[in-house]
């Protein structure tokens, strides 16, 4: 598997200069980057019961549920 960058990008504004200064920082890497918007995922609450569901799906060694997608990335 050839090494990529993953860029968690967290900028909501379309015209982020964050954004752009990380563009011009990625498009000089020589490797393919990943983006994962921040914005566009809907993350669970953190709560007591999704911790447990956390914590019982790594002991079934259930990493194939959707809960795991990012981690997996």
């Amino acid at each position: 598997m050839r090494p990529f960058t993953l860029y968690i990008n967290a900028c909501v504004r379309e015209a982020s200069r964050t954004a752009r200064l990380a563009g011009k920082l990625l498009s000089g890497l020589d490797q393919p980057v990943e983006e994962i918007r921040v914005h566009e995922y809907p993350f669970p609450s953190a709560d007591e019961d999704f911790l447990l569901l956390r914590d019982r799906l790594i002991a079934e060694n259930a990493f194939g549920d959707p809960v795991f997608t990012l981690a997996r990335q």
